[in-house]
């Protein structure tokens, strides 16, 4: 579920060309009590790239469908070298949250029911988790505001820059690569065999058997 956010594009539903009217650049847009808005449907980021290496910012966006259920979703990856080799250790954290939202004047809100963070490390594949957390104390009240060219924006309120989230239509952004990426399998003769399990190096202290005659152009009655 942590990763519907940046891999389901076929959730969001289309504003199949609702608008807005023309209004004055940087005011908030006012809502009519009832059905939600529809001209809200899609994919809000505040940013989001593609985390092949890091993400040195948290890329953070929501999703909005035409009932008004909505999933919010933030990634944080970080890659690092351990001890001076360069073994590409991601260290990558993803938060999910969805609800539903609803849209009266100039507030929009978000009344979360459920969250789920994972992380993982490649190098240390015993600190990865999985879990439910607590989204009760979240609750965002946001302003839809108008932008030059009559896009829009979503804000904590017209003077608050510190998160702002930019309509991004239908279109989803690539999903971040597995760890796998992090590893590329060298030619021969560098490497006989890779003998680590899911791209993870091998623990220290530990030792692995595997055969080598008939591989890379040993004799196949090599031994020793």
């Amino acid at each position: 579920m942590i990763s519907r956010i940046i891999r389901s594009a076929a959730l969001v539903t289309s504003a199949v060309g609702v608008s807005l009217a023309a209004g004055p650049t940087g005011a908030p847009v006012a809502f009519a009590s009832g059905a939600f808005p529809q001209v809200l449907v899609g994919e809000w980021f505040n940013q989001w790239g593609d985390c092949a290496n890091e993400c040195l910012n948290i890329n953070r966006g929501f999703q909005f469908d035409a009932a008004g259920g909505y999933l919010y979703g933030e990634e944080h990856r970080t890659t690092s070298n351990e001890g001076g080799l360069s073994i590409g250790c991601i260290d990558d954290t993803k938060y999910l949250e969805q609800g539903a939202a609803t849209a009266d004047g100039t507030s929009l809100v978000t009344n979360p029911s459920s969250a789920r963070a994972t992380h993982t490390n490649n190098c240390h594949p015993e600190q990865d988790f999985d879990r439910p957390v607590s989204a009760s104390q979240s609750q965002y009240q946001w302003q839809v505001l108008q932008i030059a060219g009559g896009g829009m924006q979503l804000k904590v309120s017209a003077g608050n820059n510190s998160l702002v989230y930019t309509r991004q239509g239908n279109a989803a952004p690539p999903p971040p690569p597995g760890p796998s990426r992090a590893f590329q399998t060298l030619a021969a003769p560098q490497r006989l065999a890779d003998t680590r399990a899911t791209g993870h190096p091998i623990a220290t202290g530990t030792s692995s058997c595997f055969d080598v005659a008939g591989q890379k152009g040993i004799p196949t009655d090599a031994f020793g």
